[in-house]
């Protein structure tokens, strides 16, 4: 009986190498100048915790695994961490869309997986303008109003209905005395009742709906007797759920981010412990290379600090660094400071026992940027990449993550 459980795990793990050989084939075939053969997580066995929790997930011993995505604009633009969503998603299962932030009334860009909308102007503060005073959790951005009658929408644009709906939210904002009450609404403005009502200590907003919903509206009430000047509210982000079984895969990514935006944040660190997650990625390091005083140490110092923060609350939580990708300044100079960075991070990662994936090798190394560009791959300024990019990205992640995964599943 034995031999026959060791010989199917080795025939599943063929297949599944075969599998991810096809794939990695037609992309270094489609994209000759990729390293395909480096397409690799570096001390992959610190993953092993999270691997273990894929597999009970997939054995439906457990409900659902969660992973946070952190990065800069390569990760706010959505669609790279949109690939990883959706694969890991088809494979292990979809318990929601996860965290989001009404990013186009806060006056920046927005994910192309929902469109939100206000009946007001709110005041918005981004991680990277520490100057305003405005409080900021979660999602790294937070947009505040003294209105009473703003009202708030956020609709899901999924052309597959499979996932196009919610029935569980978390609600985060920051707590203050003199708050405006939030209220569930549905798309034509009615309230809604709460089926769970509850919330902890500086936690988020629990909620429950009594049946599946695909926009997510937001109004108030003024519990100072009609002083509208005194209260005010305070958003910092939406995690939407549902209650099947899968992966919840939370995405915060903020223009012109760099680690030590995120280290400054309390907020962000506390509520972070309310997603549970199971796997942190952390793709920053962009910024830190593009600047014209780069230095290895303060990267590394900033990254260390942000990580130790982390572990704090998330103590058996398994973390993914990925390096910079390659990337130009000013639209035509290479960058070198990208590999100084990438190295930097590796070595760090390495002697922290972290996973690593280095982004720019896999992309072909230093200079590969003007290739994804003569491909149609990036933006105009070779720093930032189009849809086609990021998604190519996210799926060479996907796929390194998953052959990792296959290995620890068949021992």
């Amino acid at each position: 009986m034995a031999k026959k459980i060791i010989y199917t795990s080795f025939l599943l793990l063929c297949f599944s190498l075969i599998s991810y050989s096809q794939t990695i084939d037609s992309l270094q075939k489609k994209y000759p100048f990729l390293n395909t053969k480096d397409n690799s997580i570096a001390n992959s066995e610190s993953l092993n915790n999270f691997f273990e929790r894929l597999k009970s997930l997939e054995k439906k011993d457990i409900s659902n695994v969660s992973v946070l995505h952190i990065g800069d604009s390569h990760i706010q633009a959505d669609y790279f961490p949109e690939i990883m969503r959706n694969k890991l998603q088809q494979k292990f299962g979809n318990s929601g869309r996860g965290l989001i932030f009404p990013n186009k009334i806060a006056r920046t860009n927005e994910s192309f997986c929902y469109k939100s909308s206000s009946n007001v102007k709110w005041k918005s503060r981004r991680i990277v303008n520490q100057k305003d005073t405005l409080n900021i959790g979660i999602c790294g951005i937070s947009i505040s109003t003294k209105n009473q009658n703003a009202k708030l929408f956020l609709e899901l644009n999924y052309n597959d209905s499979s996932l196009n709906y919610f029935n569980q939210l978390q609600i985060f904002y920051k707590q203050r005395e003199n708050n405006l009450v939030p209220v569930i609404i549905d798309s034509a403005s009615k309230p809604i009742a709460n089926q769970c009502p509850s919330r902890e200590l500086n936690g988020p907003l629990n909620f429950c709906y009594p049946s599946n919903h695909n926009v997510f509206g937001l109004a108030f009430e003024n519990p100072n007797n009609g002083l509208p000047d005194s209260a005010g509210f305070i958003l910092h982000g939406i995690n939407l759920m549902n209650n099947n079984p899968g992966v919840l895969y939370h995405s915060v990514g903020n223009n012109g981010a760099e680690f030590r935006h995120y280290n400054s944040t309390p907020d962000f660190i506390l509520e972070s412990a309310f997603l549970s997650p199971q796997l942190i990625i952390i793709s920053l390091g962009t910024n830190e290379a593009y600047a014209k005083n780069y230095n290895d140490e303060e990267l590394i110092s900033s990254a260390d600090s942000l990580i130790k923060k982390l572990k704090v609350l998330h103590p058996y939580c398994t973390f993914l660094l990925t390096g910079p990708g390659d990337a130009n300044k000013k639209h035509k100079y290479k960058n070198k400071n990208n590999a100084k960075a990438s190295k930097a991070l590796m070595n760090y990662a390495k002697e922290n026992n972290i996973a690593f994936y280095d982004l720019q090798k896999v992309m072909g190394g230093f200079g590969s940027i003007n290739k994804w560009f003569s491909k149609g791959l990036t933006s105009k300024d070779k720093l930032h990449l189009n849809r086609a990019g990021y998604e190519l990205q996210g799926l060479l992640l996907y796929e390194a993550l998953m052959f990792e995964y296959k290995k620890y599943d068949s021992h």
